[in-house]
């Protein structure tokens, strides 16, 4: 006759509740399987043999549901079938090291009351660790879980260690406590890893670890601190309103396309330091830390890293560290911009700027402005005030390309002949002193051709000169008559000799005038024709007066201290 392994009456403390042992089989008592005495060790070992040989026999599944093991030295076995020991109690050291589970096993709800050995242990099928409560410190170094794997809700009272471990499929440690940290150190997930609303009491370490699949870290809680140094992302990784008490390592992390901070809290220090996140060609971002919150922007470093695909927007990134980081380039002139600016708006990292249909604008540049804002203001505190000013150009840029019109016409025109526009055609929104001296060349040249056309004439004072003899010209036959033509054309009817001469004289006496209109003077040889000429004589006063104020702008930016 067999012997039944599933005790009738229900636990209580690890002890079976009936009143008495009941029968004895084969000189074992009916619930021996369940108690917890060290004297009943060799019997207890002796059935366990039975059932898995039975299992392994029969081709099933070896069942230890709910037994109270005295002692579990299980090292370098094979088990050909799965074994099952959900709810199971293991009263003394559990040590399953380099032994092999063809078919997986079964440790859902399992008590751990002490050290549990797992190092160099072969998963080959399905394996459920759900609920386990791991009581003493627990060690998977080295194991290799060839099929997935599930700490679903378990809980680790001390340290757990999976250094060099193996997932070759996914790993789920959806709410799993880690009360003395974890460490994953050279670990390698070549399925999709979960953490989301894991607990990591203390450091939880995941240096050097490889994930090739999708990593979600969701609403994950890291108390004392995070180590990501030189792991490595191959794919998609989560960490979604994850929170990090404390320090937060990511130094020569490697992120190959979209890591997710959104609504992420880092409430100490954070260091991004050499750190390689997505650089592509493609309009998709790298890290996004929208809505993120930095509580100690202060000790926020990102250093020696890219941010041409990053997301800054809807979080406070004004006292954020940045040390020689790289930005986008802006198309055209090469200046740092935002990569909102490009980023997909189909991407759900972008759900921010993403208008309502019907919106005449194309993004929310309202948004991309703050952040613009809080960029320039960074590098102005630190006195990287070159970089500042980059950023200063893409907030002007976000204010040029708005408008609530939804006229097309009216939306073109404020784009290219706005006020916003014309700041930037004139000096690059104050950044280039440059500009405003090229431009000021073009106004005179202008102007030089335009007050001959409104008409030129003597002043009274230089008549008033002539006339008292002061004025004396020498060889006037050679030069020709001094001007007092209203137009051009008159002038070179009445100057039929030495031509060119009298063309240079001419323009050189316009050009006179516009210099000398530009520079306020009252004691003019010659003056614009009333009225047209006095009006260009206003406007070019109205030009050159704000681009002498856009070029001191300028040099005032450029050598601030």
């Amino acid at each position: 006759m067999g012997i039944s392994t599933r005790c009738p009456a229900p636990m209580r403390n690890g002890v079976c509740g009936r009143s008495s042992l009941g029968p004895l089989t084969d000189g074992i008592p009916y619930c021996l399987m369940h108690i917890p005495l060290e004297k009943d060790n060799n019997a207890f070992q002796v059935e366990f043999e039975r059932i898995l040989n039975e299992a392994q026999a029969g081709n099933h599944d070896a069942d230890f549901t709910g037994f109270v093991f005295p002692q579990a030295w299980y090292q370098r076995r094979e088990f050909k079938v799965r074994c099952l020991f959900s709810e199971a109690t293991f009263t003394r050291p559990a040590d399953f090291s380099m032994s092999t589970f063809k078919q997986g096993a079964d440790f859902n709800h399992a008590k751990l009351i002490r050290r549990a050995d797992f190092h160099s242990a072969g998963f080959e099928g399905v394996t459920w660790f759900n609920g386990a409560v791991f009581s003493g410190r627990i060690l998977f170094d080295s194991a290799a879980f060839k099929e997935p794997v599930m700490f679903t809700g378990a809980s680790f009272a001390e340290k757990a260690q999976f250094i060099t471990s193996v997932f070759s499929k996914e790993a789920d440690f959806t709410g799993t406590t880690f009360t003395l940290g974890v460490d994953f150190d050279n670990a390698n997930f070549d399925g999709e890893a979960y953490f989301d609303w894991a607990t990591f009491t203390k450091a939880g370490n995941f240096s050097h670890a490889t994930f090739k699949d999708k990593v979600s870290f969701c609403e994950a809680t890291f108390v004392e601190g995070a180590g990501f140094w030189k792991a490595k992302f191959e794919k998609y990784v989560d960490f979604t309103a994850a929170t990090f008490k404390e320090a937060a390592f990511f130094p020569s992390t490697a992120f190959g396309e979209l890591v997710d901070f959104a609504r992420a809290r880092f409430l100490g220090s954070v260091e991004f330091a050499e750190t390689r996140f997505r650089q592509d060609e493609s309009r998709l971002p790298g890290p996004a830390f929208y809505m993120t919150e930095f509580s100690k922007p202060e000790a926020v470093l990102f250093r020696k890293t890219y941010l041409g695909q990053a997301l800054f927007h809807n979080c406070n990134i004004s006292k954020v560290n940045f040390s020689s980081v790289a930005w986008r380039e802006r198309p055209g002139n090469g200046k740092r911009m935002a990569f909102e600016e490009e980023v997909d708006l189909n991407d759900k990292t972008a759900v921010a700027l993403k208008l309502k249909e019907g919106e005449p604008n194309e993004r929310d540049y309202s948004l991309i402005t703050v952040l613009y804002q809080q960029l320039k203001k960074n590098y102005d505190d630190h006195m990287d005030y070159s970089v500042g000013d980059e950023f200063h150009y893409g907030e002007m840029e976000m204010k040029r390309l708005y408008s609530q019109s939804r006229n097309v016409l009216v939306r073109w025109l404020r784009r290219n002949l706005g006020l916003v526009a014309l700041y930037k055609y004139a000096s690059e929104y104050g950044n280039s002193y440059v500009r405003p001296v090229l431009m000021l060349g073009v106004v005179f040249a202008v102007f030089t051709l335009l007050f001959p056309l409104a008409g030129l004439e003597r002043s009274e004072n230089s008549k008033q000169l002539i006339s008292s003899g002061v004025a004396v010209v020498v060889n006037a036959s050679a030069v020709g008559p001094d001007l007092s033509y209203r137009h051009f054309g008159d002038f070179a009817k009445g100057h039929q000799e030495r031509k060119w001469l009298s063309v240079a004289r001419f323009f050189g006496n316009s050009l006179m005038t516009t210099l000398s209109v530009a520079g306020f003077q009252k004691e003019l040889k010659y003056e614009p024709s009333y009225p047209w000429g006095r009006a260009l004589a206003l406007i070019e006063v109205l030009f050159t007066s704000a681009l002498v104020a856009l070029f001191l702008l300028a040099v005032r930016r450029q050598f601030r201290r």
